[in-house]
């Protein structure tokens, strides 16, 4: 079973019907509200920049390639970004 340093819960917004510039931006909030997050804006990390762009996404399909980045750079910090 792999070990998680943290997760960062966004399945109640991921799953939601809500319009995507709603879904995009409660799913911004969670993350920046993060320790993760936290974290790296303290250490100059990448995500940083990555979650900015996120959050300035105006399609799906821009989200996504956002999200894939930094869903990578989670992975690889060990935290799970729970979507359902």
């Amino acid at each position: 079973m792999p070990f998680w340093a943290g997760t960062i819960d966004v399945s109640h917004i991921w799953s939601s019907t809500i319009p995507f510039s709603e879904k995009r931006d409660g799913v911004v909030a969670a993350i920046m509200g993060s320790q993760w997050y936290l974290d790296q804006v303290a250490e100059g990390g990448p995500i940083v920049a990555i979650v900015d762009d996120l959050s300035t996404a105006n399609t799906i399909s821009e989200f996504n390639e956002w999200w894939n980045e930094l869903y990578d750079f989670a992975d690889l910090d060990r935290i799970w970004i729970a979507t359902f």
